[in-house]
């Protein structure tokens, strides 16, 4: 089965990456070649199709040209200590999606502190054993410079960790993990088509479908696990950003409304980032 770019997006993708991808694709007013999804790595989460985000990447590095991804990558990723291991989800979602961003910019010395600090939080969800072989190879890859294998590493690293949350029957904080590395993907993605708009690059950034999947999976926990704080910021951002992207995921977004997205993903990166 042959799909585009857009009919993947509109299809409600939820890799924490996809978000950043297909726009740079138009920036760049290149046509992938379809993608034959019989034959291309993927997952499925609840019957979405998920394509390997490091083969998203390998795909990405084909096409001329690059957004300034180092202006995105962090000097620090978080500092303190954490025991809630909701907000550590939370937090350890957007470590992940600034791994991928600094793996995106090649910068070695983001990705080697994002991998070590990526250690550190698995370590605090009871996750150590199973990322460290993760961690260690992507600071192996990273001083090699050999970009394919860090990406490949850091994307396994995402899947181990959803596997080992479910295995230890916390189904919550894998949604944790994914909608929070969603919502830092989200925030990088609206500041680069600010800085070149357009509508086709707006019209693919525009997704509610997968909007209104984070809010239902969100909305579904229990009352404790919606409790704390930083939960109800992102379920207080989720429902903004849709009430932004409106009813029909083939409509461009105006910059006005791409700005209004990146505020909101903004502020809720910056309360579940610890300072």
């Amino acid at each position: 089965m042959d799909l585009s770019w857009r009919d993947l997006v509109n299809r409600g993708l939820r890799a924490v990456w996809l978000v950043a991808l297909p726009v740079q694709l138009q920036a760049q007013q290149a046509v992938a070649p379809p993608l034959d999804l019989q034959s291309f790595p993927a997952s499925m989460i609840e019957e979405v199709i998920v394509p390997d985000p490091g083969e998203l990447f390998s795909l990405m590095d084909k096409l001329p040209g690059q957004p300034n991804w180092d202006s995105w990558v962090r000097s620090d990723f978080g500092k303190g200590t954490l025991t809630d291991r909701t907000r550590l989800a939370l937090w350890f979602g957007t470590l992940i999606a600034d791994g991928f961003i600094a793996v995106q910019a090649e910068n070695v010395e983001g990705v080697t502190k994002a991998g070590r600090r990526i250690l550190e939080l698995a370590e605090s969800l009871s996750l150590r054993d199973a990322v460290l072989p993760h961690s260690r190879a992507i600071i192996e890859a990273c001083e090699a410079k050999d970009w394919p294998r860090v990406r490949r590493e850091l994307d396994r690293t995402h899947k181990t960790v959803r596997e080992q949350m479910e295995m230890m029957r916390d189904e919550d904080l894998a949604q944790y993990v994914s909608v929070a590395g969603w919502l830092r993907g989200t925030e990088v993605l609206t500041s680069l088509i600010v800085e070149s708009y357009s509508q086709d690059k707006a019209e693919i950034l525009n997704q509610p479908d997968l909007a209104d999947h984070f809010l239902e999976q969100l909305s579904g926990l229990d009352a404790e696990g919606k409790a704390g704080e930083p939960v109800q910021a992102v379920i207080s951002g989720l429902r903004k950003v849709r009430q932004v992207m409106g009813s029909s995921s083939t409509a461009s977004l105006s910059s006005e409304s791409v700005e209004q997205i990146h505020g909101i993903c903004a502020g809720i990166v910056n309360q579940i980032v610890p300072k």
